[in-house]
């Protein structure tokens, strides 16, 4: 019998050089007050990951007209050429948005005139089997920092609840390695 897939059989995660020191410096301290096992700022970004938005595939397509009748044809180039680039990351919510303002002032040094990097690295996409064995690790190469999402907030509401944000990244390369061999 083959298993229908899970949604959550995937990793992913920020590497160590994504985090600049100034963001670093300032929200560690806090990181290490809470009552939680995470002692960096990396490991408590990448533990309040959600979910992940896989960017998607279409190739392109020619018309040609043929006793005016529209025929379709597959077009040239590579698929690559082809995929969109645009992936985005959830994460939870965590008190006093502390995770969303770390993500704020990351995307802030990204962009300041002083940051001489263009680009953020790389970030790899694992897709699991249902052991946690890694499959397909999907490498996002030269990836640039985008945006973030709004926060709704509201006085209308004062019950905790699961609430998440999103930040959306940009990359110029792929590399698809396949674990199978």
């Amino acid at each position: 019998m083959i298993r229908n897939a899970k949604n959550n059989n995937f990793r992913i995660e920020f590497p160590r050089e994504f985090f600049f020191d100034e963001v670093v410096k300032k929200y560690e301290f806090y990181i290490k007050r809470l009552p939680v096992p995470y002692t960096t700022i990396r490991d408590f970004i990448n533990a309040s990951i959600q979910g992940v938005t896989f960017p998607a595939a279409s190739g392109p397509i020619v018309d040609q007209t043929l006793y005016d009748d529209p025929i379709k044809w597959r077009g040239r180039g590579n698929l690559e050429r082809w995929i969109s680039r645009e992936f985005s990351i959830t994460f939870k919510l965590y008190e006093g948005y502390i995770n969303y303002w770390i993500m704020f002032e990351q995307l802030q040094q990204f962009y300041s005139y002083k940051q001489p990097n263009y680009m953020i690295g790389d970030i790899v996409l694992s897709f699991l089997d249902n052991t946690g064995f890694e499959l397909i690790a999907f490498n996002c190469q030269n990836v640039v920092y985008q945006g973030i999402s709004s926060l709704d907030l509201s006085f209308s509401s004062n019950v905790p609840d699961f609430k998440t944000f999103q930040c959306d990244f940009v990359f110029n390369y792929m590399d698809v390695k396949k674990r199978l061999d």
